[in-house]
């Protein structure tokens, strides 16, 4: 089964102060680390080098399509009703984190690619 690796980039708003961006990454990042489930985890990345040096990327590592696909059965389609639980979840643990990110954070659910680890 060949993992899959999603790259979901983050602009901040047009108005988001830069500092307090960086502020929410970093603080976001930490809370991301402790929502990990089996087969699935998360990561906020800060660009090192290249195109994307200083910006943000959510990567979502899944064990394989079919993990994916439990928690996001359709490309553009709704979460599964187990992600959206996490979500809440998450959401309750961290609501004053989620009202800045929702702030600070451009929408943009299009920016983002699945790749599936090519097996030898």
């Amino acid at each position: 089964m060949s993992k899959v690796i999603s790259i979901h980039v983050l602009e901040p708003a047009p108005l988001a102060n830069p500092e307090e961006y960086d502020r929410v990454m970093r603080e976001s990042a930490e809370a991301f680390q402790r929502v990990n489930t089996k087969g699935w985890q998360s990561y906020i990345v800060r660009g090192d080098r290249g195109v994307h040096k200083g910006g943000y990327a959510i990567i979502h590592l899944f064990d394989s399509r079919e993990v994916r696909n439990r928690f996001f059965p359709t490309e553009g389609g709704l979460p599964s009703e187990e992600t959206q639980r996490i979500f809440r979840d998450y959401t309750l643990a961290h609501e004053e984190l989620e009202k800045r990110w929702n702030e600070l954070v451009r929408e943009d659910d299009s920016d983002y690619t699945d790749y599936v680890v090519v097996d030898q």
